[in-house]
């Protein structure tokens, strides 16, 4: 098949996965399954809710379709239908056309974001600090933990399954002044500074040595003014939609990826439109999954620029 001082106020992070998923078929057509992951953070981006939300749909009837599946607590959001499980499938049986369920994922993320914060210098907890004021500094790091081997030459070397991580940062001008941050692009709206990031967490691994040919920053680092501090959640977003990078050959396909890097990184900006509905849907995550689907779904649509940009790079990685 083809993803006050109370601490709630401060960061209910959400990381989200667009998960590739393949095609099969089944008796007279084609299933297709989309699946997207979305994860509650800590403040120091450990995980504590994992919500898988899959979409099967065909042209036909899903009769005895069997969905490889490893999620806990199975619901199906909208309809009555129930899934047997049998031998870690699930098997649906509806003469419905598709069917949109939901449920827990228990294992490791392929993503590991960690995050640390500085007020005048000193490393703190961020529940320890809401209502300071001072010079504050956040430094996030998205660590690929999808490692394998490949064959390259006939040599094996260590590659990371590629992701293009979106990280989104809103700071509030009446508490954030003096804003800046070592890459990434900063937008304001006048109430909001939206920061948006676009990383490629273990690409410049994959690259051997050509990694150093890449001016990309792994480390994202924020630095402002606060007073009264208080923020909104941080929300990652997180495709593997981009290709594998084992068919590098030359510089010239260096320079192709290198302009299709640059391009992402300019439609990083795109993002902006997206941030309140992300932030509605976000809220609603404990209740309602589907209004942070919702979120996305805008995300996607205003950040068609990264599109291109990811075609780009496929041409310089094949």
């Amino acid at each position: 098949m083809k993803a006050n001082k109370i601490i709630a106020k401060i960061l209910i992070m959400t990381m989200v996965f667009t998960i590739i998923t393949s095609s099969l078929a089944y008796g007279e057509g084609q299933i297709n399954k989309e699946e997207t992951v979305y994860v509650n953070l800590d403040n120091n981006g450990k995980a504590i809710e994992k919500i898988s939300s899959i979409w099967l749909y065909s042209d036909s009837p899903l009769k005895n379709v069997e969905d490889k599946s490893i999620l806990k607590d199975v619901v199906n959001v909208k309809g009555k239908e129930k899934a047997e499980i049998k031998d870690g499938k699930l098997i649906w049986n509806t003469d419905n056309t598709e069917i949109y369920y939901r449920g827990n994922v228990e294992k490791q993320l392929p993503l590991n974001p960690k995050i640390k914060y500085f007020l005048d210098g000193k490393e703190v907890q961020v529940e320890d600090i809401l209502g300071e004021s001072g010079r504050l500094k956040i430094q996030i790091n998205i660590e690929n933990t999808d490692k394998h081997s490949i064959n390259k030459n006939g040599k094996t070397q260590e590659a990371y399954t590629p992701y293009m991580v979106a990280t989104v940062v809103d700071l509030p001008i009446n508490k954030f002044k003096n804003v800046s941050a070592n890459m990434g692009k900063i937008i304001s709206d006048g109430s909001n500074q939206i920061l948006g990031f676009i990383t490629f967490p273990g690409l410049k691994e994959s690259l051997g040595s050509n990694k150093n040919i890449l001016e990309l920053e792994d480390n994202i680092e924020i630095v402002a003014d606060v007073e009264n501090f208080e923020m909104k959640p941080i929300v990652f977003t997180a495709t593997s939609e981009i290709p594998e990078i084992d068919e590098i050959e030359d510089v010239e396909n260096i320079d192709e990826l290198i302009e299709g890097i640059e391009k992402i990184e300019e439609a990083s900006e795109k993002l902006t439109d997206a941030i309140t509905a992300i932030y509605d849907g976000q809220k609603e995550l404990g209740g309602g999954i589907e209004e942070l689907a919702k979120g996305i779904e805008q995300l996607k649509f205003g950040s068609n620029g990264l599109l291109e940009g990811t075609s780009k790079l496929n041409e310089g990685i094949n």
